[in-house]
């Protein structure tokens, strides 16, 4: 009897934390005209969906030109762009609005954020997840990718057997990098299904960076966000300056892979004459 009951209560804990696992069902849009109008335009989805920070006040003409160059770069051109900020310019919410920006549309399937250092990096990847977590205008619009983030309750330790409709959804929610979840939609993939952001810092760990995919593909960065690639300290040293330059050149630049040439935007400002943004 006690064997039985034992047995019975195994069975119900494993149910239970299939029930915990479980998202559940993911709601439509509540504004699909919305999310639809900001699909080919990452000026509108700064100001819609980003109230709080890029969409506070009107974009001056040299910010539309630069956020302009960023989303002809993710989505058409491709290449190299070097936008120049002064301070005070919003480069790094721009920078990770946009990489937020080309996930959820599925423009962009692997973006690495680059910082001047580590500490950058982290903030980055943080503030993005802030983003996913706590941004209404996203989670009435993007359901299916801020379900399940609320789902984990910020505990990464969850993200492993997370489930929609019994299937895994593959998410990661990690400290320097998020996995968007593998979530079907009428039968369909999302948009931003397994995309992934990775935040890093210029003299940290760059080179052979890649994510393997539920179906055992190998997922090589398709673009590069680099954020700010100095600090005050390092723009003071000429060895600094040509470090961090030989990084861009030899590490970041060429993430794609040996024979791939990878599209990348830097949005930089100098700080003094002749280092290395300059």
């Amino acid at each position: 009897m006690a064997a039985k009951q034992d047995t019975r209560q195994n069975i119900e804990n494993i149910e239970e934390r299939k029930r915990m696992m479980e998202v559940g069902t993911i709601p439509p849009p509540t504004n699909a005209a919305r999310r639809e109008f900001c699909r080919t335009s990452l000026l509108d989805f700064l100001v819609q969906y980003f109230p709080e920070t890029t969409g506070l006040a009107e974009f001056s003409g040299d910010q539309k030109a630069a956020i302009t160059r960023i989303e002809l770069a993710m989505t058409q051109c491709g290449g190299r762009v070097l936008n120049l900020f002064p301070r005070g310019f919003g480069k790094t919410t721009i920078s990770e609005n946009a990489a937020l920006w080309a996930m959820l549309y599925g423009h962009r399937r692997f973006i690495p954020i680059v910082g001047a250092d580590e500490h950058a990096a982290k903030d980055n990847i943080e503030s993005i997840k802030t983003e996913l977590m706590t941004n209404e205008r996203l989670h009435e619009d993007f359901p299916e990718v801020c379900a399940c983030v609320l789902h984990l309750e910020n505990k990464a330790q969850r993200a492993r057997s997370q489930t929609h409709n019994g299937e895994p959804t593959f998410i990661v929610w990690g400290q320097d990098t998020v996995v968007f979840p593998s979530v079907k939609i009428d039968g369909k993939w999302s948009d931003s299904a397994g995309s992934i952001i990775t935040a890093r810092g210029l003299t940290g760990r760059i080179r052979g960076m890649a994510h393997k995919r539920p179906d055992g593909t190998k997922q090589r960065p398709d673009f590069v966000i680099i954020d700010g690639p100095q600090t005050d300290v390092s723009a003071m040293s000429p060895a600094q300056c040509t470090k961090r330059l030989t990084l861009i050149r030899k590490g970041v630049l060429r993430l794609g892979g040996h024979n791939e040439q990878i599209s990348a935007v830097m949005n930089a400002t100098c700080i003094i004459e002749d280092d290395a943004v300059d």
